[in-house]
């Protein structure tokens, strides 16, 4: 546990709202020690029923016997009893009192034990008081499943990019070191350094661009100050870090821990920007796709709109073109129209058979570019799907072709079953037959 000297001004004002440590701690102990549970006429608090349940297999323990110890080791009562909370109390304070309430809520939920009633709103009101000052103070919550712990962790827009994008182990080993409760542990902050750079040393990039000094500095860090040998004496002894104070070692560790964090960075950014990368060409694809479908039908409405005007230009005064024939009206059928009527019969086809005419040889140019187009749109997406990184563009084939194998065997269970194929065809008849004549009679 910490135990530097670092302050919490009793009522510290932030902005125009006053705020008093000490008064909020009292509030939040008044809180956790109030009944949360009760059996009949037992009551319970929070610790009582942990002591009683939880506290003997929980990973967190520290191997304490039961709260009261663990009480006693980090001195709660000693920290409620000050009127001048240190910034380092008011955290150990809080570190104790969220993980017993989060033990007994997890544990609580999962067994589900029958006849006790929960006080919801006691346990609301609790866990909302403590998160309002961990805001204050600048730190948030991370659980870690497999030590069934939650840290104190100060927010920092780089731990929780790392976090965010790293796996499992590298997240939990993360969340630990940036902790309030590993701060001042030098052991277990040199574990933690050790570890970490067992994983980066694994990275494939290491020896490409900037990476190579960036991990030079590490692995020099890691040799020299006393993580993976002793550099205080003997063989590796050098003078430098011989003479440091542990404090000083550790404000160090803080900086191997900094370089790991931004290799770890840059490495998962790496994996992000081979996703964006293929996105970036896929799109790019479509685009062009999409442009030249549309050059495509533009070119195809200009093909059929000089079509379209070309026979006019041969109907200038009077003068007649090939396709135009004239034609008078019997002179001996008075009353049916005038002596002399003039008929234009218009696009009489006077060319061979087999000549297609010229719009459906533009229709037919449209439909093998439109043809064509697809296939290049099918044939970006494959590739992009095949040598692109996008994990997604993958995916969404497999399962395509999940569907595509369940409709075969569909089909399948249909061929060998004729029979049930019939019944349910006849099936969907009747009652379409059925649904009809009770329209007729309504």
């Amino acid at each position: 546990m910490r135990t530097d000297s670092e302050r919490v001004p009793v009522g510290e004002s932030s902005g125009d709202v006053y705020f008093d440590y000490h008064d909020a701690l009292v509030q939040i102990h008044m809180l956790f020690e109030s009944t949360i549970l009760t059996y009949g006429f037992k009551e319970y608090t929070i610790e009582n029923f942990v002591d009683k349940h939880y506290f003997s297999d929980w990973k967190g323990n520290e191997n304490c016997r039961d709260t009261d110890e663990m009480r006693h080791g980090i001195n709660i009562d000693g920290i409620l009893g000050n009127a001048d909370p240190s910034k380092n109390e008011v955290l150990i304070f809080l570190q104790y009192t969220v993980n017993i309430a989060e033990l007994f809520r997890r544990r609580y939920n999962e067994e589900k034990i029958p006849g006790f009633q929960f006080n919801l709103r006691t346990y609301t009101l609790l866990m909302s008081k403590v998160r309002d000052l961990l805001i204050r103070l600048g730190y948030e919550l991370k659980f870690i499943p497999s030590k069934e712990v939650l840290y104190l962790i100060s927010t920092d827009a780089a731990t929780d990019a790392a976090i965010e994008s790293s796996e499992e182990q590298v997240r939990d080993m993360i969340i630990e070191y940036s902790s309030y409760a590993v701060s001042c542990d030098l052991s277990r902050k040199k574990t933690i350094l050790d570890s970490l750079g067992t994983i980066v040393e694994e990275y494939d990039d290491n020896q490409q661009g900037d990476n190579i000094e960036l991990f030079g500095s590490i692995e020099f860090m890691l040799r020299n100050f006393n993580i993976r040998r002793d550099n205080t004496e003997g063989a590796n002894r050098n003078d430098f870090v011989a003479g440091l104070t542990e404090s000083e070692l550790s404000d160090w560790y803080d900086e191997i821990y900094q370089l790991l964090l931004l290799r770890i960075l840059k490495h998962n950014n790496i994996a992000r920007m081979e996703k964006i990368d293929a996105v970036r060409g896929l799109i790019s694809t479509q685009n062009a796709a999409a442009d030249l479908l549309q050059t495509e039908e533009a070119s195809g409405e200009n093909e059929k709109g000089g079509e379209r005007q070309e026979p006019e230009r041969g109907n200038a005064e009077g003068e007649q073109t090939p396709d135009q024939l004239n034609a008078f009206m019997p002179a001996d059928e008075p009353g049916k129209g005038q002596a002399e009527a003039f008929l234009r019969i218009s696009e009489i086809e006077s060319a061979d058979p087999d000549e297609k005419d010229p719009e459906t040889a533009s229709e037919e140019r449209r439909i093998l570019g439109k043809r064509i187009l697809i296939g290049v749109i099918i044939a970006a997406c494959l590739a992009a799907a095949f040598f692109g990184a996008l994990s997604g563009l993958t995916d969404s084939g497999s399962r395509g072709a999940d569907r595509i194998r369940t409709e075969t065997a569909a089909e399948s269970e249909t061929k060998a079953d004729p029979e049930n194929a019939s019944e349910e065809k006849s099936g969907t008849a009747v009652s379409a037959d059925t649904t009809a004549d009770g329209k007729k009679g309504s």
